[in-house]
């Protein structure tokens, strides 16, 4: 079973990389180490989406099984139909059949959350479409004093265009991320103010 996740990893995976290197470098409390924190920062963000990935990958090679080629995969002979049983020449064993697999990809959304805590009001949001491995529509904004009831309006209303891109129907987000209210990719921004 793996190793649960460092929770102080976990709230630095959050930070941009200067601000966790202030808070974590030798003016901080000193436990950032460059040989590993960068990966280990980029492994906590990824997770969730690459174990998504996974899962859709276990799900298609379950689906999809290649049969060789001549083979209908019925092995019962029909009434009155004798099965020989010849033996293969050396060069029948070696030939092998590559059936390609079909690569069916699922859309799959996910949820950024810009704030602080789980308690902290929220900053912005940005919601992502994926097909596969391939990232097909992003949606971001703010939320200005809108409240849970118009954060839920407007993300049902994402789901709703996220399904009209993908052909097929979103019905909800796969895994919630929280990043920290500084990594907003929204400009204009509160936070990043134009001089």
């Amino acid at each position: 079973m793996p190793r649960p996740p460092n929770p102080k990893c976990v709230q630095c995976a959050k930070l941009a990389r200067d601000a966790a290197m202030r808070l974590h470098g030798p003016e901080g409390d000193g436990c950032w180490n460059p040989k590993r924190c960068d990966d280990r920062r980029y492994s906590y963000r990824v997770a969730p989406i690459r174990n998504e990935v996974r899962k859709q990958r276990r799900r298609q090679m379950g689906l999809t099984q290649s049969v060789p080629e001549g083979h209908s995969g019925d092995t019962t002979p029909s009434v009155g139909e004798s099965q020989p049983t010849p033996s293969p020449s050396r060069s029948q064993r070696a030939q092998v059949v590559m059936v390609p697999q079909l690569e069916v990809a699922t859309p799959h959304a996910y949820l950024y959350y810009f704030r602080r805590s789980k308690d902290a009001p929220v900053h912005a949001l940005m919601a992502q479409l994926w097909v596969g491995d391939h990232l097909r529509a992003r949606a971001c904004f703010h939320v200005t004093g809108g409240g849970a009831v118009q954060i839920k309006a407007q993300l049902l209303n994402v789901l709703e265009q996220f399904s009209q891109i993908a052909g097929v129907t979103v019905p909800y987000f796969r895994d919630e991320v929280e990043l920290m209210p500084e990594q907003c990719p929204l400009r204009p921004c509160p936070l990043h103010p134009e001089l």
